[in-house]
């Protein structure tokens, strides 16, 4: 199944985009766990047609979006084996067919596999932004070197959850800060991810973090329950419930 979690203007407090993320509802013991079962798809190679049910699945709901007066973007997550000559060039047609503008879509890749195979994987990046795709490096937490960041085509950034927590204490609030304003400074856009409490959403406010996600503003949930709360823009009245 495919879930959606809002994207925020954090000053606005508008829904700007949403990231599609997969749910696996298992016949006995309901929905699984990502962390479960991607591991298993990633080993076994399912991860590849999966993930193109996914692009097709989303693609196809934000357009549907878009065509009732929601112009959203959607953040698409992508495993180190999509990212390969081969398939990259399937996930393109697979965009192109989707009809949505080429600027809409930002394919996410965490830091982490990144870090892993950063000579496969930055060729295969800068193909789909030169398509027009943007990229995020997604759960960042300043493991890479500058270096390395500079030879990706990079859009934006989406700075880990345990950073945001960490902005609780003066010292590590001062320091994720300091990496906001950076990233800000090399005209990178920068999202908060897992931001839970008014405290957090007031530390990333004084920043220049301009989008946020998390259960704050609204959990993942099937396109059928979120469309309503896209209609009405009252993410916030119904992740206060």
């Amino acid at each position: 199944e495919v879930y959606y979690q809002p994207i925020i203007s954090l000053a606005e407090r508008k829904v700007v985009g949403v990231e599609a993320l997969l749910r696996w509802r298992h016949p006995q013991r309901g929905l699984i766990a990502p962390l479960e079962f991607l591991a298993a798809a990633e080993a076994t190679g399912l991860i590849e047609p999966i993930g193109e049910w996914l692009l097709q699945r989303a693609g196809t709901q934000c357009r549907a979006w878009g065509e009732a007066g929601l112009g959203l973007r959607l953040a698409i997550n992508l495993s180190p084996r999509q990212l390969s000559p081969a398939r990259i060039k399937q996930i393109r047609r697979l965009l192109e067919a989707s009809g949505l503008s080429a600027g809409q879509v930002h394919v996410e890749v965490s830091e982490a596999k990144v870090a892993e195979r950063v000579e496969e994987i930055a060729p295969c990046l800068q193909e789909l932004s030169e398509g027009g795709v943007s990229i995020a490096l997604d759960d960042f937490t300043g493991r890479l070197p500058l270096m390395t960041l500079e030879r990706l085509p990079l859009y934006s950034v989406k700075f880990d959850r345990s950073l945001v927590v960490r902005s609780q204490d003066q010292q590590e609030a001062d320091r994720v800060r300091r990496g906001i304003q950076a990233a800000h400074s090399w005209g990178l856009e920068t999202i908060a991810e897992g931001v839970e409490d008014e405290r957090e959403l007031d530390f990333l406010l004084s920043t220049p973090c301009r989008l946020g996600q998390g259960y704050l503003f609204g959990r993942p949930q099937p396109a059928e329950q979120l469309t309503p709360l896209l209609n009405r823009n009252d993410i916030f009245a119904a992740s206060d419930e």
